[in-house]
């Protein structure tokens, strides 16, 4: 019996290592699944183009350190095999996993294996290393991919201030160079700082997954030629070129995706730019592109809000040589083909477009809060809102698009001159529009048609080219002053539409679903509204009637 009871113990010990292996297992499989399925749906299915982006798609928790450094200038110590220092360069000519502590005053880490595609993993442990003649970190084209795995709360060091001439600087110089894929993981922080070049510069794909980043850089922030993947952490960057780009322009290459971490990018060039496309599906964004709008008090569009000057170029870098600073290139997101916005939230401050792309701009989630000398919501081809909440502070135009459609959703235009396009067609069967501009609607060539949701524009001129084939409207003459409210109600008193106004208007036009044909409706300047604000629009009819300056009959 007791034989028995020791091998029915010794079994069910058995059982439980097996159960736990394969639950190692599977959970190992469904992390990597969920990788795969993020860089396989990309690009929606309505996006212009889908794309992947190649990783190296190895199980991470199979990686040991096999070697430890402790770096002290000339006094590097190495405890284990694959590297080796000399003249102060650490040379790691090994796969496998590396763990990285101490500094070197001047001097560089080099990775190049002796395997061709070989994976490397190099664990920060607190590093600080400086380099005055090339690369500080470099990794060489045998290199598929290199992991740089931040340790919990350590602080990485990188430094590169080149004394080579610009003509003498490889093309892509970087801080931190690759040949190959770069990911970015871990819980601690990576900072970096240059006076000649990029930040970071992958001739394959960057992928940031976790830690923080803080870049400081005359040129680029972080250039990942084929792809820039972001899926968490932090990136803080201020730089004299562009934050976040791609620039391959191979099919099928210089995507960016981002579906989590937080970004916030000060840049004198475009903040996230795209050689093919963008697509968002998560993630908190603060972009600052050229300084921002000159529109606030106490602001140019010379330096950044929060560290005073933006770097300058010193010296012309590869192909980013000799760029004036043009305001037409200082967009916050720019995309050489669509842009896709899925969720988000972005706070977004750009001297010129906010979001910008040559192919079609879907939004159907997110909170945006634009601020932008120029247009808003730029597309060369269409613009689609099928959610999301949209409020654009400040910008001489709002929606440029030949075709927009919208559906559901909230958007708020604050525009100096055009709330849409003069030249576009505007297409609206659902959600909230308020513009409220010089010419708050679609005007000349233009069309708006609305079959649903409720749109109110008010400007300086009297609405042109409009129709409402579902919505009962009404138009109005009605002048009011900056900065009042104006509120639309019915004969009983009950408030259907009231805003404060950003600028003064001249005339508003409204159409909404519970306006009814041939019946009369009040217009009142000023009052009180003790209800919620969404928008600039307050919600529900918590209105005391101010005076009553006009009233209209819907037709």
């Amino acid at each position: 019996m007791q034989s028995f009871r020791k091998h029915k113990a010794l079994f069910s010990s058995i059982l439980l290592f097996v159960l736990c292996v394969l639950f190692v297992a599977c959970s190992n499989t469904e992390a990597l699944s969920e990788s795969q399925v993020l860089l396989s749906t990309a690009f929606p299915i309505k996006s212009d183009i889908t794309v992947t982006i190649p990783t190296s798609g190895e199980d991470k928790s199979a990686f040991d350190v096999k070697t430890y450094i402790i770096l002290n200038d000339e006094n590097t110590t190495i405890n284990g095999g694959g590297a080796s220092f000399e003249n102060s360069v650490l040379t790691i000519s090994g796969g496998g996993s590396y763990s990285i502590k101490g500094k070197l005053s001047n001097g560089r880490i080099v990775v190049d294996t002796k395997e061709p595609q070989e994976s490397v993993s190099l664990y920060l442990n607190g590093i600080s290393v400086s380099s005055s003649g090339d690369s500080p970190l470099y990794f060489a084209s045998s290199v598929e991919t290199v992991r740089l795995v931040l340790s919990d709360e350590s602080k990485n060091d990188i430094t590169y201030d080149s004394e080579a001439p610009a003509e003498n600087q490889t093309q892509g110089s970087a801080a931190v160079r690759s040949i190959g894929n770069i990911t970015v993981e871990g819980m601690g922080s990576l900072i970096i700082k240059t006076e000649c070049a990029t930040g970071m510069f992958s001739s394959g794909s960057v992928c940031i997954e976790d830690g923080s980043l803080n870049i400081e850089s005359t040129d680029d922030a972080v250039c990942g030629k084929n792809g820039i993947i972001v899926t968490g952490g932090s990136i803080y960057a201020v730089c004299g070129g562009n934050g976040l780009c791609t620039t391959d322009s191979d099919p099928g290459k210089g995507s960016i995706v981002v579906s989590g971490g937080s970004i916030r990018v000060e840049s004198k060039f475009d903040c996230i730019k795209s050689s093919l496309g963008i697509t968002v599906s998560g993630g908190s964004f603060d972009l600052t592109s050229n300084g921002g709008s000159t529109q606030q008090p106490g602001k140019s569009n010379t330096g950044s809000s929060v560290q005073g000057d933006l770097p300058g170029i010193k010296t012309p870098i590869g192909a980013h040589s000799s760029r004036p600073i043009d305001a037409e290139g200082a967009n916050a997101f720019s995309a050489e083909r669509g842009l896709t916005i899925s969720n988000g939230e972005f706070a977004v401050n750009s001297s010129a477009d906010a979001f910008s792309c040559v192919g079609r701009l879907i939004i159907t989630g997110g909170n945006f809060s634009v601020k932008t000398d120029s247009t808003a919501f730029y597309s060369a081809s269409s613009m689609t809102v099928s959610g999301g909440n949209i409020k654009t502070d400040y910008c001489q135009n709002g929606i440029e698009a030949k075709l927009t459609n919208i559906s559901s959703g909230s958007i708020f235009i604050n525009a100096q001159s055009s709330g849409f396009s003069t030249d576009s067609t505007v297409t609206q069967s659902g959600g909230t529009v308020v513009s409220v501009s010089e010419n708050p609607a679609a005007e000349g060539k233009g069309i708006y048609t609305v079959t649903g949701g409720t749109v109110f524009a008010a400007g300086k001129h009297p609405v042109h080219g409009t129709n409402s084939t579902g919505n009962a409207q009404i138009l109005s003459m009605v002048k009011a002053s900056k900065n009042v409210l104006l509120a639309v109600t019915d004969e009983k008193g009950k408030s259907l539409f009231c805003l404060t106004l950003p600028e003064k208007c001249d005339g508003i036009w409204f159409s909404s679903p519970e306006l009814v044909r041939g019946k009369s409706y009040n217009i009142y300047i000023g009052g009180i509204n003790t209800g919620v604000q969404k928008n600039g629009v307050y919600q529900g009819s918590s209105y005391m009637p101010g005076t009553l300056s006009q009233t209209v009959t819907a037709k």
